[in-house]
């Protein structure tokens, strides 16, 4: 059984070492393919995605709420937390090859996996579709000039940051948020600076 077993790990090494020496002899090709303009970037936040509709479906079902009788100001926090805790039970992909590539929603619904963009991407068209139009993804430099993005959004006046790459509650980070932000680390990494936001209908590159 045991030697079995190791025959089975083995086989496996073998075979991610040789899908990994495909993706590298294709690395630049699909990088060029994957590159995302502006435009293209924000139109991938989507609120009418067959994917993320069927999960708004299922997370108002989870909290006892019909869809024709949801209402922003009574449930929005309560599907927001939801949300979050979904994404970020996403299994994380930290890839060791420097190719470049997005998901689509409905793969990372099939893989129940996704890297720190995916993720963003996911939560932020899923608080769209709960109808939080001013949900944006931002941009950040931290230590070591690693980028990392979060999710950002205001309501009832007040300011949210949700990082579902990271393990905590929805709510760990509230208030004005230049001020989360200077006590804002991931993965040991200190902010820096905060590069570009954007969501579906905006996008703003700080200087």
């Amino acid at each position: 059984m045991e030697n079995e077993q190791t025959g089975e790990l083995e086989t496996c090494k073998t075979r991610l070492a040789f899908y990994k020496k495909i993706i590298e002899k294709y690395e630049e090709f699909i990088n060029s393919s994957e590159e995302k303009t502006i435009p293209e970037l924000k139109l991938m936040i989507s609120d009418s995605d067959e994917t993320i509709a069927q999960f708004k479906k299922e997370i108002l079902g989870q909290l006892g709420v019909q869809e024709a009788s949801y209402s922003y100001e009574r449930d929005f926090l309560k599907y927001a937390e939801r949300t979050y805790s979904l994404v970020q039970s996403f299994h994380p992909v930290h890839s060791d090859i420097s190719v470049s590539f997005w998901l689509s929603y409905r793969d990372t619904a099939e893989l129940k996996a996704a890297d720190s963009f995916d993720k963003v991407l996911f939560l932020c068209s899923l608080l769209l579709a709960g109808g939080c139009k001013n949900a944006k993804i931002r941009v950040l430099e931290m230590e070591g000039g690693f980028k990392h993005p979060v999710l950002i959004f205001f309501f009832a006046e007040k300011q949210y940051l949700f990082d579902p790459s990271q393990e905590c509650s929805a709510f760990t980070f509230q208030g004005p948020l230049e001020e989360i932000l200077l006590t804002f680390t991931y993965e040991g990494r200190k902010f820096v600076k905060s590069l570009y936001e954007f969501n579906r209908e905006d996008y703003f590159e700080f200087e």
